[in-house]
């Protein structure tokens, strides 16, 4: 299954319509001199070909619980003036946190804590600049950082994310002679904690990263059973469930939100804050929820009825997209949004044809194919293409697709594999990587599971070097891209979150899109 379908306005478009170009409307030139697409279309049946009702597989998905009619009538709210400039006398509170106290702890733990609550965007340029200056001296804050596994993990850990070159040696010192991590750390729990998150941002070659992440896990699960502060265990519970890195940010910051206001030491106009911003936000994924779910109602009667809205609604998407990037920036990305839903198209067509002749092809076969099937490289080159400073030579960079947009492809399709690939397999359709590998190499569907996710726990180490090391690739891609990792995880952490839509599910949605937070 694609991550597409989420996205209710694209979908591959029908091979029997054509497409006849009208008069323009306007002759209309930007900046650069090119013509701005402001074309008339007319859609055209092929009649020299005969369209019947296709014989479709049926995919016995449950029913849809999210129609139109319940979207539409959402509601999306209205912040008035008071809460808008509530808000922005929160902000001004908030930012002269970062001048209160020069301590390094003080200043990473609000800078985390900004990240986690969802509002860290209102301060970008101030915590770039306390990075940028932590890592600068960070050396000298070594020499009293030895002893003190909280702040050295949180301190590698927020420097990865933001694309500082951090070397893991920086646990050395927590290492016994031999190598392995000390024992007397194992009862440090927030200590143990950081370090456990901390160790998913490593990379190739960083070998002590994989022991601290064992070691962590080992004795976090060993501490969860005995700790009695509720709101620490609650913490350690779903930190153990998914590690902060993998998570979808504005999911977490839900959750971050109710767990933050429990807390005794919490600062009360950091918490307003992101009570009203999440509201704020969600406010505006109703309202563009909405304008994703208006299908396009031009019919087009002799189009096989599943095609008549998908088509109008892909070619309306992208044209009208392309045509504005155009006028705001005479840069024409039509040639990469066309190519990467060519791309696709071809991908269907080949797992196709492995269908139809029953072939099962090599792990190394399917993957080639797969990471493109699963039409993450769309959502991406959609992203890229529409970012705010996308330029025409920017743009020559992408022709190839970034190895950044491969790799975060290729773990959303072998996430989705290990979590649909067993349904899929029962209703009779291509074999997935699991079978690929089990067919080639003649080993149990367990063994090959295991072999899939050390594939994923690979491709993650190189897609994190690229984001950390790669500066020829545009952070708004890196964001995105990573972005499409951690919704591959949140998807099929515990089932087919798109094709089943469980009670899990649900409650996301719910909290996410649906539900305010009390204020």
């Amino acid at each position: 299954m694609a991550l597409l379908p989420c996205l209710p306005s694209q979908f591959p478009c029908s091979p029997v319509t054509g497409f006849v170009r009208l008069p323009l409307l306007s002759s209309r030139r930007s900046s650069k001199g090119v013509q701005s697409p402001n074309y008339r279309f007319r859609c055209c049946i092929n009649t020299g070909t005969s369209v019947s009702q296709p014989l479709r597989r049926a995919a016995s998905y449950p029913q849809n619980i999210w129609d139109d009619s319940y979207i539409q009538a959402l509601n999306c709210g209205y912040m008035g003036d008071e809460q808008v400039n509530e808000i922005r006398k929160l902000k001004e509170e908030v930012g002269q946190l970062f001048s209160d106290s020069k301590e390094i702890l003080y200043q990473i733990e609000l800078i985390d804590e900004l990240q986690q609550l969802g509002v860290a965007y209102h301060f970008q340029d101030e915590i770039k600049d306390k990075l940028s200056t932590i890592f600068c001296s960070l050396e000298k804050t070594r020499l009293f950082m030895d002893n003190d596994l909280k702040t050295t993990s949180l301190i590698f850990r927020l420097l990865r994310e933001h694309g500082f070159h951090v070397s893991a040696d920086i646990f050395n010192s927590f290492r016994e002679e031999g190598g392995n991590f000390k024992l007397c750390l194992k009862n440090d729990v927030e200590g143990m904690l950081s370090l456990y998150e901390a160790s998913f941002l490593g990379i190739e070659g960083d070998n002590q990263l994989d022991e601290a992440r064992m070691f962590a896990t080992e004795h976090l699960r060993h501490l969860l059973e005995s700790l009695v502060e509720a709101s620490v265990r609650e913490r350690v519970a779903h930190s153990l469930e998914l590690p902060l890195y993998w998570r979808m940010s504005r999911l977490h910051t839900r959750w971050f939100i109710d767990w933050y206001e429990k807390k005794v030491d919490k600062n009360s106009n950091l918490c307003r804050l992101a009570k009203l911003d999440f509201n704020f936000v969600q406010n505006i994924y109703k309202r563009e929820l909405k304008e994703l779910s208006r299908w396009d109602a031009e019919a087009i009667e002799q189009l096989p009825d599943y095609m008549k809205t998908c088509f109008m609604a892909l070619f309306n998407t992208t044209n009208l997209t392309a045509y504005k990037i155009m006028h705001t920036k005479g840069v024409n990305i039509i040639p990469h949004l066309r190519r990467s839903w060519a791309d696709l198209c071809k991908a269907y067509l080949v797992e196709a044809k492995w269908y139809h002749s029953g072939y099962v092809p090599t792990l190394e076969e399917y993957l080639d194919t797969a990471w493109i099937s699963i039409s993450g490289h769309v959502v991406l080159t959609q992203a890229y293409c529409t970012s705010e400073n996308i330029t025409d030579e920017a743009l020559k960079c992408y022709n190839f697709y970034p190895d950044v947009v491969r790799q975060s492809s290729m773990i959303s399709r072998l996430w989705n594999d290990l979590a649909t690939s067993t349904a899929e397999m029962e209703r009779g359709d291509v074999p997935k990587s699991i079978q690929c590998y089990m067919h080639e190499k003649g080993v149990s569907e367990e063994v090959a599971r295991e072999h899939i996710r050390d594939i994923i726990v690979s491709i993650s180490k190189k897609f994190d070097y690229d984001c950390i090391s790669n500066s020829s690739i545009a952070e708004s891609l890196k964001s995105v891209a990573l972005d499409v990792h951690r919704m591959s995880q949140c998807v099929y952490q515990y089932e087919d979150g798109y094709g089943e839509q469980g009670h899990q599910k649900r409650e996301q949605v719910i909290s996410l899109l649906i539900e305010p937070i009390p204020l």
